[in-house]
């Protein structure tokens, strides 16, 4: 891993390069963030961690960006990357992946609090940060956002936190029970319109804020442009597969037994999470149309490309 001598000012603090550093830059979203920033010129490091995925730091370098070793539970080692930056974008997230019992806790709270931090001892200019609307019921993923957005409310630097809606990319697969293979969990029905997301265009948001004057200390919602309902989207799949897909109907009872049985602040916050999208979220931002000058990406478009995408494994 690069770690570069920065050039200090004669009162010791270091000199502002511009660069953009990326947390969670080896995570779909964050990986996607470094590569735009590289394609319109800005310099960016990317916190990595040892154990990250070795192709996608191929990538990363193959693309210009440089790679600093570091972890946001060991504090001590993000000076190195964040000296003489000037941004930092945060998409780092343990949720709902990391299967130790306190990983929320450790990434998504005083992770990312470390983050801030270090930031400020950096003299860095702008923090974006990705998190979510507020949701009910409650669950520990989203105490522990709200928590790094308070302090970020008070932090000694700009901030810009974003609240996408539900990304495309994350629940129309697997680990989500959406498998056209083999059936597609309904929650509580399928019936509550979301306004889904592309990750790509959550990226390009994110790439906007980083400079952006106009949202310097904002919080930005943003979802796509319409939204649907579950049944609505197995059925475009169905018409794009040319077969039936098989259902089931996973009913918001289950799922709050779901939350009250869980055993872990995980298993808590999928369920809550779960519970959450059988609640319909409306499809205006109007951020988009006087800020954001960014397309987004359809339901139709999307689900064409997952499905060559599939097609052609």
């Amino acid at each position: 891993m690069q770690h570069a001598e920065l050039p200090r000012c004669e009162n010791g603090r270091v000199k502002e390069t511009g660069d953009v550093v990326v947390v969670g830059a080896t995570g779909k979203l964050g990986e996607q963030v470094c590569h735009r920033l590289r394609s319109r010129g800005d310099g960016v490091r990317a916190l990595v961690r040892s154990t990250s995925d070795p192709a996608a730091r191929v990538r990363l370098e193959a693309n210009g960006v440089r790679c600093f070793e570091g972890d946001i539970e060991q504090p001590e080692t993000l000076e190195p990357v964040f000296a003489g930056a000037g941004v930092v974008v945060s998409t780092a997230s343990a949720f709902p992946v990391d299967p130790r019992p306190d990983c929320i806790a450790r990434v998504d709270g005083a992770g990312q609090l470390a983050v801030v931090a270090a930031a400020e001892a950096a003299g860095l200019e702008r923090i974006v940060f990705v998190s979510f609307p507020p949701a009910s019921p409650d669950h520990p993923f989203q105490r522990a956002k709200r928590a790094v957005e308070e302090r970020l409310r008070s932090a000694q630097l700009e901030h810009v936190i974003l609240h996408p809606q539900k990304f495309m990319d994350v629940w129309f697969t697997k680990p989500l029970g959406f498998d056209p293979d083999g059936s597609v969990t309904l929650y509580g029905g399928g019936d509550a319109a979301q306004a889904w997301v592309a990750v790509a265009d959550v990226a390009s948001v994110a790439v906007q804020a980083v400079r952006d004057p106009r949202l310097a200390n904002q919080t930005i919602p943003f979802g796509g442009p319409a939204a649907h309902t579950q049944r609505e989207v197995v059925a475009l799949y169905e018409q794009l597969l040319g077969r039936a897909i098989a259902t089931e109907v996973m009913p918001r009872s289950a799922l709050e037994s779901m939350r009250t049985a869980a055993s872990s602040p995980t298993e808590e916050s999928l369920a809550g999470v779960l519970l959450e999208a059988t609640v319909p979220s409306g499809p205006e931002w109007p951020a988009f149309d006087e800020i954001l000058d960014i397309p987004r990406t359809s339901l139709a478009d999307f689900a064409s490309s997952h499905t060559d995408q599939e097609s052609s494994r």
